[in-house]
């Protein structure tokens, strides 16, 4: 009987059980990829660390093969002492190449990253070492198909995101929540594919006209600063759809000349944190509507 299972042994039917078997070890530790990237954040950790480990599979499917067909090529196999060493060389391979290619991403890229991150930030406004979560939503935006944001950080500038601009294209920019008062020009670099920019909730007191070099901007939200004028200009954006705008007396008198500026189609909204309506000017006077 022993015989005949370590015959077994050298078939391919027990190199994919076997190496089935690692990757199954290697998917339950998990822990061993999860602490390569961040737990908290926008990071899609959970994604992150499941293509690492469909990665570290794969590569122990191969190595797996090439031990299999050494031992099966080997004069001391099918004994014991053949056996037990294909045996042994699948439950210890999970941790050798989980171990070698963790390490690899971690010196390959994410101590690369954050270092260039902390180099970048060393140039703008605001020197010294920006936050974690800085670092954390780019992660976020480079491995997922969402828009770049950095929400409620408290931020007056950003770092050199021209990487980005010559990495990824951005097409969303979400800064809502932070204490810019003048546009960050680091955004700049995205005006050729902006689409769609959220600054609500800063502290413009001025429209940021930086704004009208955004040629692709179809959604501008300007809710929720200080803003009391909106330039004739605007019209430079011809192909905005949608506008909104903060609740204030100053722009809602003027709803129907702002208006005028926009392109065909473009709907305009004031929108409001207090009353948490939505008010929209169409045709020819404002309506409330639900937010």
């Amino acid at each position: 009987m022993a015989i005949t299972a370590i015959k077994y042994l050298n078939s391919p039917a027990a190199y994919v059980l076997l190496s089935a078997a690692g990757s199954a070890i290697i998917f339950k530790n998990r822990s061993c990829t999860d602490q390569l990237f961040p737990e908290e954040g926008k990071v899609d950790r959970e994604t992150l660390s499941l293509r690492l480990r469909v990665v570290q599979s794969i590569a122990l499917f191969v190595i797996s093969y090439l031990v299999y067909r050494k031992c099966s090529k080997s004069h001391s196999f099918p004994s014991k002492g053949g056996a037990a060493l294909l045996v042994a060389s699948h439950l210890i391979l999970p941790w050798i190449v989980s171990t070698i290619i963790n390490q690899w991403v971690r010196s390959t890229f994410i101590i690369p990253f954050e270092r260039n991150l902390d180099a970048w930030a060393k140039g703008t406004p605001s020197p010294g070492k920006w936050p974690r979560a800085v670092k954390e939503y780019i992660q976020f935006y480079l491995s997922s198909s969402q828009g770049l944001s950095f929400p409620g950080l408290g931020l007056a500038s950003l770092p050199n995101l021209e990487f980005l601009a010559e990495k990824k294209p951005v097409a969303e920019l979400f800064l809502e929540g932070n204490k810019f008062s003048e546009f960050p020009q680091e955004a700049l670099c995205f005006k050729d594919t902006l689409r769609n920019l959220d600054l609500k909730w800063n502290l413009f007191e001025t429209f940021p006209e930086e704004i009208l070099q955004f040629t692709q901007l179809c959604r501008l939200n300007l809710a929720g600063n200080s803003i009391k004028k909106i330039p004739k200009k605007i019209s430079k954006l011809t192909k905005l759809k949608r506008l909104i705008l903060p609740n204030h007396p100053d722009l809602m008198d003027k709803a129907a000349d702002i208006q005028a500026q926009l392109p065909q189609g473009c709907r305009l909204s004031f929108e409001s944190e207090d009353a948490m309506i939505d008010l929209q000017y169409e045709n020819g006077k404002l309506v409330e509507t639900n937010r």
